[in-house]
């Protein structure tokens, strides 16, 4: 059984609901997102500070060592064993038209149901430099392939546990506010669901 949209099928078999081409009957990668709200998510002495980005709007407004930490939790679409691109949303209400901000993601990630243990996280630095005044623009900056490379999407219900910090070194040499809006994860979908809420996910228990 299928339902059809366009040159996409969501097809119905007996093991799996996949997303394939209408046309070439080929299965479908496509990219969605995982987000996370930042508001709320930083501790103590090193949480960034709610404060006024534009007109009646705020966000957080990290100084350098600000760091807040964020859960994903992967959806039943993900496309396990691929790679998936960490990246944060952020922008500056200062008219500083140089200097370079960089922000330190530290992940962990375990599979759930009590099949995986939390590993040593891996670090990455993801860094911007201004050449001009860039008030209010909005930036996405994200991990690089090279970087990407070990980050393999694991299974549904697993937790992907990560802090993101504004480096407090002297590399990051900006000196006008910078605000994060969001973290995000772009990752590859190949299906619309899983057939189970629980493992094998991809096989019908009867």
């Amino acid at each position: 059984m299928s339902r059809i949209t366009s040159n996409l099928a969501q097809v119905w078999g007996k093991d799996h609901i996949w997303m394939i081409d209408g046309h070439a009957d080929e299965r479908v990668y496509g990219w969605k997102d995982m987000t996370a709200d930042l508001s709320g998510r930083g501790v103590g002495a090193t949480a960034p500070t709610w404060a006024v980005f534009r007109d009646g709007i705020n966000a957080q407004q990290f100084s350098k060592g600000d760091e807040v930490q964020i859960v994903f939790h992967p959806n039943h679409d993900v496309a396990v064993g691929e790679l998936y691109y960490p990246h944060i949303h952020w922008s500056t209400n200062s008219t500083t038209a140089s200097g370079t901000v960089v922000w330190t993601i530290e992940i962990t990630v375990a599979e759930g149901h009590d099949t995986d243990a939390f590993p040593t996280t891996q670090s990455f630095d993801l860094s911007y430099t201004f050449t001009e005044n860039k008030q209010y623009q909005h930036f996405i900056t994200e991990v690089s392939d090279a970087q990407a490379a070990n980050l393999v999407m694991p299974d549904v219900d697993s937790l992907i546990l990560m802090k993101m910090t504004r480096k407090d070194d002297a590399a990051d040499t900006f000196a006008g506010n910078v605000f994060g809006l969001t973290a995000d994860i772009h990752y590859r979908a190949s299906k619309y669901a899983t057939v189970s809420k629980a493992p094998p996910f991809d096989t019908r228990v009867s």
